[in-house]
């Protein structure tokens, strides 16, 4: 839909208090029914607003309905729905990388609504995600006796004294940072 109004020119007008700026009103047509209005703005506007009349008014509803009904006839007749996010080109990449990794992997529960600090990566198959739970925890034999006593020994402070403060290691004075610049 194009505009149907036609800018005809401006005029300054003064302000309206002390150390406002000046304002302009502008001069429009409307090319449907040649009604000539004018505006009070601050600056010239960028785009002309239509015309006051009802019956224009009711016109350009009655186009952006018919416009409206066009569009949808387009998508029955092409049988494609219409991208949610409009005609952003990377959309219809992440579409095609979902498409090949759905694919390629036979993953099919991809997260799409993932936000900063999400992990992105899809969820193991239930067999997997088990195992891979137990690994450290010890569940159904899955560790040795020798792990098991290692396990309560650190639990009950065994190993508590057998660590070496870092400013030990490296020759300096007590006190001093442990990292030092080489």
């Amino acid at each position: 839909m194009t505009s149907d109004t036609t800018y005809t020119g401006y005029e300054t007008e003064p302000s309206e208090g002390y150390m406002q700026p000046d304002r302009v009103r502008v001069h429009f047509r409307c090319d449907r029914c040649g009604h000539e209005y004018n505006r009070i703005y601050k600056a010239v506007p960028l785009k002309n607003p239509p015309c006051p009349k009802q019956q224009c008014k009711d016109a350009i509803a009655l186009e952006r309905v018919m416009a409206g009904q066009r569009n949808v006839q387009e998508i029955v007749e092409s049988g494609k729905a219409p991208g949610i996010t409009g005609r952003n080109p990377m959309v219809g990449i992440v579409d095609q990388t979902a498409a090949q990794v759905m694919e390629d992997y036979k993953l099919t529960d991809l997260q799409d609504n993932i936000r900063p600090g999400d992990s992105m990566a899809p969820k193991l198959p239930g067999k997997l995600q088990t195992a891979a739970d137990n690994f450290f925890s010890g569940g159904a034999g899955q560790t040795s006796k020798q792990a098991q006593l290692i396990s309560r020994r650190a639990l009950s402070g065994a190993y508590r004294n057998m660590s070496v403060a870092p400013t030990e290691v490296f020759p300096g004075q007590r006190g001093s940072p442990a990292l030092r610049k080489v």
